[in-house]
């Protein structure tokens, strides 16, 4: 396993796997790091211009953030049972009915 995928699994390994709502999590974290970066970057540019491009940057990182955060919440919340509109038989049986 590489460093990468150590990092993205928390360190885990033998099968412990984090849920999709900590992967998200953790991802949405990793972007509000991104919000501060471009955020300390943009003041110290000298350029106006340059400054408004890294301040944008700094916006649809924290739009980002806040939409992985919004997907993290959803996954806490799955429903228990059978998605809505599965049928009660294989096609196979379907035919053998007709």
């Amino acid at each position: 396993m590489s460093a990468k995928q150590e990092d993205v699994m928390g360190g885990m390994t033998g099968g412990c796997f984090p849920s999709p709502q900590d992967i998200l999590g953790m991802l949405a974290a990793s972007e509000q790091q991104e919000v501060v970066l471009y955020s300390q970057i943009a003041q110290a540019v000298p350029s106006e211009e340059l400054r408004r491009i890294i301040l944008y940057m700094a916006c649809k990182e924290q739009r980002m953030a806040e939409k992985l955060a919004l997907l993290s919440q959803c996954f806490g919340a799955m429903p228990a049972g059978p998605p809505v509109g599965t049928m009660s038989y294989s096609v196979g049986e379907q035919e053998e009915k007709k």
